[in-house]
């Protein structure tokens, strides 16, 4: 999280090298019983207006693929990270809290990780994905999982 107005502080940056290096660290497989079995990949990351559009596409008339399929890789993934939470203004705020209560709550019932950037203040942040969503974020964040960064943007610098 980054205060609102405050860009280019280095959030995706940070998530981005941590994925790469989850990415590069993990092994991409396993032997078992001699058979090489495929570990699924160990993040996913996307944005929250790509998210959102990919489900919104999947209601349209020839998709390729389903919303139950994009709902499985997400939940499934050992890591999601979501980067731009709340960029965009909503056009369907209902819409969106359901697809973050789909997703967290899943994540939230198999204990795994999420991260999540934002440039919204914690009650923008609640308001955008819903008070249980927010609340399960709490929980699986704890009390040192939120963190703020401060700074000027990296790209006025250059």
């Amino acid at each position: 999280q980054s205060p609102p107005g405050i860009y280019g502080v280095g959030k995706t940056h940070l998530v981005s090298a941590l994925a790469n290096q989850l990415v590069e660290t993990l092994n991409a497989a396993v032997s078992i019983n001699g058979y090489v079995v495929a570990q699924p990949r160990p993040v996913a990351f996307t944005t929250e207006p790509t998210l959102m559009a990919r489900i919104r596409a999947t209601f349209n008339d020839g998709s390729r693929e389903t919303d139950e399929v994009i709902y499985d890789q997400l939940e499934r993934v050992r890591l999601l990270i979501i980067d731009d939470v709340g960029k965009d203004p909503p056009r369907d705020l209902s819409f969106i809290q359901r697809v973050w209560y789909r997703l967290i709550d899943a994540r939230y019932r198999s204990e795994r990780p999420v991260i999540l950037t934002t440039n919204l203040t914690l009650d923008e942040l609640e308001g955008h994905v819903g008070g249980s969503v927010a609340d399960r974020l709490r929980e699986m964040c704890g009390r040192k999982g939120i963190v703020t960064m401060k700074s000027e943007s990296y790209r006025r610098g250059k």
